[in-house]
């Protein structure tokens, strides 16, 4: 998974058609040939329609938004339905447009993170018929969480509600206070790294792959910089929360690198176990 693949803002495409009169046309160029380079430009127009992204889906998938959702503060203005219903520790309130600067912090986001439960909801980020998203933004030192729930209408995405709430409420409590541990304490992180991990990484000249066993006490030598202080984490596939397992993608915003962490339970703790870098 690469970031700047799935998170590019693509630039429209301009074709501009003149349509030459026949008293225009030159000598020894037929009304054939220009009604044959009309319907070239007309094809080739459609064709780019056609493998445009967003012609479906104005937004494309969840992630193309989400981007331009995070970055861009207009953009974002304009998709949250205001005012904006909220559950602030399970009493009813709204937010209206001029109170959500503070509401929450989506623009101090630089790193997001996907987690799935099952290595078969890989993918699920470029499934374009999904049409609701669960995105956490999770305050690890401070034992809360707010939610925001998106969803598509009109083949727009949209922050149709949002919620806040202890961590310990979560369904997923149990791996967001392992994973503050593990981004916060060193100690704690290093009794919770497989001895060996299992690595894998990209060349960046051959783009051919590179795995193998690393010592856990090498760890710093190739992990990636962890959210330690709030985690936006986007939610897909099914939320399996009583698996085993997790899978945490790291996604930078500025530097368009992709990191893997697999999170595995062992003897009713958890351990990472893998780590990919792309």
């Amino acid at each position: 998974m690469k970031n700047t693949s799935f998170l590019s803002i693509l630039l429209p495409l301009f074709f501009i058609v003149g349509i030459t009169s026949c008293s225009e046309v030159k000598k020894g160029e037929s009304t054939v040939s220009i009604v044959d380079k009309i319907s070239i430009q007309k094809d080739s127009f459609t064709l780019a329609a056609e493998e445009h992204p967003l012609s479906k889906n104005n937004d494309g998938v969840f992630d193309d938004f989400f981007y331009n959702f995070v970055v861009d503060e207009d953009f974002r203005l304009k998709r949250i339905h205001f005012p904006l219903p909220n559950v602030h520790f399970g009493q009813c309130t709204s937010i209206k447009q001029n109170e959500w600067k503070n509401a929450a912090p989506i623009d101090e986001c630089k790193i997001y993170a996907i987690l799935y439960s099952s290595h078969t909801d890989f993918g699920a980020e470029k499934d374009t018929t999904i049409r609701e998203v669960e995105v956490d933004i999770v305050h690890l030192k401070n034992d809360r969480i707010q939610q925001l729930f998106f969803e598509c209408q009109d083949n727009k995405w949209m922050l149709c509600k949002m919620r806040t709430m202890i961590t310990r409420a979560h369904t997923n409590n149990s791996f967001f206070d392992f994973y503050t541990n593990f981004a916060n304490d060193s100690t704690f992180r290093q009794q919770h790294i497989k001895n060996p991990f299992h690595f894998k990484t990209e060349d960046e000249y051959s783009n051919e792959s590179i795995e193998g066993s690393v010592n856990a006490e090498a760890w710093a030598e190739y992990s990636p910089e962890l959210p330690d202080n709030i985690l936006v984490c986007i939610n897909y596939g099914k939320k399996n929360h009583t698996s085993n397992e997790r899978f945490l993608i790291l996604s930078d915003l500025s530097a368009g690198l992709s990191t893997t962490l697999k999170f595995k339970k062992i003897r009713n703790s958890w351990m990472l176990t893998n780590l990919e870098n792309y």
